[in-house]
């Protein structure tokens, strides 16, 4: 989002001065800027306050993402919804317990060492080619450094 972005929706107000202060207090907050941004937009479209029915609308646009992705831009407009309520008191707060529920990524595979040589296996029967000519010996390589190294492991929780 571009920093130069005011906001225009009923909350313009409350948003630019959480946004200040998460700034002042040394974030960038360049993803969250953004869901605020969209939210923004999706108020002024709406004309209307940030109530439990506009979150509600708002949450629906976002059924094509994640649930991990719905969850965090859920927990933003939340965290903003709760710097609002020191001043105003009857302000809507979201319910956690309607997020979708927090789930683990990627289930990882830790590779048996019948699998590894069913893959050694298939390595010999890679052809070179024009591009790669030594294509056999650098994937053999490439399987050899990450089982023996334990770089399986990060590889495995970074992706």
């Amino acid at each position: 989002m571009n920093t130069t972005y005011h906001f225009n929706s009923r909350l313009k107000l409350v948003i630019s001065r959480y946004v200040k202060l998460k700034i002042a207090l040394g974030r960038q907050y360049i993803t969250e800027r953004n869901i605020l941004k969209h939210l923004d937009l999706f108020l002024c479209a709406k004309r209307c306050d940030l109530t439990a029915k506009s979150f509600s609308w708002w949450c629906n646009t976002h059924e094509h993402l994640t649930s991990g992705v719905r969850r965090g831009w859920m927990r933003v407009v939340r965290n903003l919804c709760i710097y609002r309520r020191r001043t105003e008191m009857l302000c809507f707060i979201p319910n956690k317990s309607q997020f979708p529920t927090p789930h683990q990524v990627i289930q990882p595979h830790i590779f048996t060492k019948n699998e590894i040589i069913k893959l050694l296996n298939a390595i010999k029967k890679l052809q070179p080619s024009a591009r790669s000519p030594i294509r056999q010996e650098n994937f053999k390589l490439a399987l050899v450094l990450l089982y023996t190294s334990g770089i399986r492991h990060i590889f495995i929780h970074k992706y």
